[in-house]
């Protein structure tokens, strides 16, 4: 296995990238605090093993650790996280090649992952790079009559590695961290060629350097384009324009191995893409004005304004507590029934995030029902959920009777529910229970049942506690490495003791006994 030279090594920032892991593992589809912990706590002594293991060329990397996510409708995509030595190495060498790659950029065209000024943060907030893709695209709409939206398919799992490799070569990233990276890619993906981790930072920032050549493509055309990753839009003069540009880019794609998903694909007229972009703002703003006149009207004494958004019987008090104008707006739109599904969800991707930076709690039943209709927005409702779980009994004993319910068909929502009561102080027995019936099934992933382990080393009474720390010779290193995290819950001598028979079974575990 190659390694990396030391000079090489001393000139890549391991504690920049160590702190943008943490950064990133907050967007993470597996919940994993044992890793977290060890960003946190033992980042030195981290850095310490790599730098060890790269200099004596033994580093092997390990296979990431995936669950199935859900999408929307039926079927599922990958996620992955990385243990900590591969993911440290990832995060870095991607950062040494950071510079190189973003010249290949036109971020006229392409939005996402752009590199931040900040000292503390790798990329701007995701949110600011939709928002200026959103932009754009608008800004096309009014330009040219016609748009071209297109979306490749399965874009991280087709992706060719080996054309990625040589495009990172033809960018003139260093020699050295290419062939290493290279190796990490292929033995990621068990020694297939094709398709990189996906969930992650590093990979995100290769997904959008490998559709560069996308951008520049439609530049070759003068065509106007907007990219966030694999999501395009080209706008044209004309729908015959449209389709013969259409038939050349498909076989461009194909040229580099990859194919346009043809659900996702579709020609429309401007005006109509540009009502779907500003469909939800629409609704904000008429929301906002009702409330407006709401208040107005109250405020001169008047009763009984009935509108599309806004009943003043129900906002009276509101507007009397002294509630701003915004978020009675928002509030507006939570509430209102959607018969387009699409629409909801819409609604709920906006309204939810500023309820909760407003620590307003009225989307709560919203955000419930959101975990039934749409799973694979569950990682967005518990986002929401997790600011009142603590504080709102109400909101943490509804989490778990839908835990103790157990209507769940995928690791992906057992571990969710579980986070969403993690940090609160204590839970049911029932709870208890439940978790620990997953913990027992084998035919749960490892991933959940390690949060699981975690949980009723929390949450468990001493017999279910002791379960858990019998089990732990049966287990793969992944959930040790979980139950040794579950050891600061047990009393100090049992502690001790746990830290003292596991410290030495794997450098993961030693990090995680010191960082307790």
């Amino acid at each position: 296995m190659p390694g990396l030279s030391s000079s090489v090594s001393r000139e890549i920032d391991w504690h920049t990238a160590s702190s943008n892991v943490l950064v990133d593992a907050r967007s993470d589809f597996i919940l994993a605090p044992h890793f977290d912990l060890i960003f946190r706590e033992k980042s030195d002594d981290l850095i310490a093993q790599v730098a060890a293991d790269l200099a004596s060329g033994h580093y092997e990397p390990q296979l990431p650790i995936s669950i199935s996510v859900p999408k929307p409708g039926l079927l599922t995509r990958p996620g992955s996280i990385l243990l900590p030595k591969d993911r440290l190495i990832y995060q870095a060498l991607i950062q040494d090649m950071l510079t190189p790659v973003e010249q290949q950029f036109d971020r006229s065209r392409s939005f996402s992952h752009v590199p931040s000024d900040q000292a503390d943060r790798l990329f701007e907030p995701s949110y600011s790079g939709w928002s200026a893709f959103q932009r754009r695209v608008e800004e096309i709409c009014n330009e040219k009559p016609v748009i071209l939206q297109c979306d490749v398919a399965n874009y991280f799992e087709t992706l060719p590695q080996h054309n990625l490799i040589n495009a990172l070569e033809g960018a003139s990233c260093r020699t050295e961290c290419v062939r290493l990276l290279e190796k990490l890619l292929l033995a990621f993906r068990e020694k297939s060629s094709q398709g990189i981790v996906q969930g992650i930072f590093p990979s995100d920032v290769l997904g959008n350097f490998y559709l560069t050549d996308a951008d520049a493509h439609c530049a070759l055309f003068e065509h106007p384009s907007a990219r966030y990753v694999d999501d395009i839009y080209i706008g044209f003069d004309n729908e015959l324009g449209a389709r013969s540009f259409l038939v050349d880019f498909i076989e461009s794609l194909r040229s580099v191995g990859l194919t346009l998903n043809a659900t996702k694909t579709r020609i429309c007229r401007s005006s109509e893409l540009l009502f779907e972009q500003r469909e939800v703002d629409t609704m904000f703003q008429a929301a906002r004005g009702e409330v407006e006149t709401t208040r107005d009207l109250i405020e001169e004494g008047a009763y009984g304004f009935q509108g599309d958004w806004i009943n003043s019987d129900d906002y009276e008090e509101a507007i009397n507590e002294g509630l701003d104008t915004e978020l009675l707006a928002v509030r507006a739109l939570i509430a209102y029934d959607y018969p387009d599904e699409e629409l909801a969800e819409k609604i709920d991707r906006f309204s939810l995030p500023y309820l909760r930076a407003s620590g307003d709690d009225f989307g709560v039943e919203r955000a419930f029902q959101g975990l039934e209709q749409r799973p694979h927005l569950i990682r967005h409702y518990f986002s929401y959920l997790n600011h009142f779980a603590r504080t709102n009994p109400d909101v943490q004993e509804r989490i778990e009777a839908l835990i103790v319910r157990n209507g769940f068909y995928l690791d992906y929502q057992r571990m969710y529910y579980m986070a969403g009561v993690l940090t609160c102080q204590n839970v049911a027995s029932e709870t208890v229970a439940q978790v620990m019936t997953w913990y027992r099934n084998r035919s749960v992933g490892r991933h959940t049942r390690a949060l699981a382990a975690i949980f009723t080393c929390k949450f468990g009474s001493a017999r279910e506690r002791r379960e858990v720390r019998a089990t732990y010779s049966n287990e793969d290193p992944y959930v040790r490495a979980a139950i040794l995290y579950g050891a600061q819950f047990f009393t100090n001598a049992e502690k001790r003791t746990m830290k003292t028979a596991w410290n030495g079974h794997s450098e993961l575990n030693s990090l995680i006994a010191a960082a307790i």
